[in-house]
């Protein structure tokens, strides 16, 4: 029986400095079930595109993962990870998902709002390694225009009917 090794190839761009690297790693052939998919983010000053190819030896020939044009969803994003709501992204290619959460490097944790692909939202628990980041709550992704507000409005009925009532009662 022949066992995958995965081989994912990371993208990584930092827009303020305008850095791009790419490396090639094999990781646990658990991680080979998402077979030849593509993984983004976008947490506005960060940019990670992977793609997760498997295969059966390690080091195996990857395609380079180049950078994605602008599509037209924009997602809020937070400064530092305090201040969100503020600014928002424009996402890039297979980004269909605006996302929060709060994550964790080991040090700290940050809030971090931004673009995804819906299989990162849907796998980003498994996907830490790609980041260095863990997730501890979320990610809650939508996939409509800067959706992905920190402002949630929460409406019960309760307080209603009782207000309702008292207006009527006087």
């Amino acid at each position: 029986m022949m066992k995958l090794i995965p081989s994912l190839t990371v993208f990584w761009m930092l827009s303020i400095t305008g850095t791009k690297t790419q490396t090639s790693s094999c990781v646990s052939s658990s991680i080979c079930e998402s077979k030849n998919q593509t993984f983004s983010f976008n947490f506005g000053d960060k940019v990670l595109h992977a793609s997760v190819q498997c295969c059966d030896t390690c080091n195996c020939k990857t395609a380079d993962v180049t950078a994605w044009r602008l599509n037209n969803l924009t997602c809020f994003i937070c400064d530092d990870g305090t201040v969100c709501n503020n600014k928002t992204v424009q996402c890039m290619g297979n980004q269909n998902r605006c996302f929060k959460g709060t994550v964790s490097d080991g040090k700290s944790s940050k809030k971090y709002h931004g673009c995804a692909s819906e299989n990162m939202c849907k796998s980003a628990s498994d996907l830490g390694f790609l980041t260095g980041l863990k997730f501890l709550s979320g990610p809650f992704c939508c996939a409509t225009n800067q959706c992905n507000s920190a402002w949630t409005v929460k409406l019960s009925v309760v307080p209603f009917w009782l207000g309702l009532l008292v207006s009527v009662a006087h």
